[in-house]
């Protein structure tokens, strides 16, 4: 059973990153996480903001798995930023 819902996960986001709309949706979702930034400042907003991370380092991963829309989802967010000027 388990083996059966780990590929059906993989088969899922395979389609997920196929499409331009996923891509985006990933993106989002990673940079939510603000995996650039420094987010620790001693206070309790520590542990909602690790929670956050710890989402974004599973939708990276995921996306990371699918290797070549991956490239072109980071392809799109640069062409968007260009765009936006």
């Amino acid at each position: 059973m388990q083996e059966h819902r780990q590929r059906q996960n993989e088969e899922d986001w395979a389609w997920l990153m196929a499409d331009a709309r996923g891509r985006r949706l990933a993106a989002e979702l990673i940079e939510y996480g603000q995996m650039d930034e420094d987010l620790f400042h001693g206070n309790s907003r520590d542990a909602f903001n690790e929670g956050k991370r710890a989402g974004s380092r599973m939708v990276l991963r995921r996306a990371r798995d699918n290797f070549e829309h991956y490239i072109q989802m980071l392809k799109e967010q640069n062409d968007e930023r260009d765009l936006a000027g």
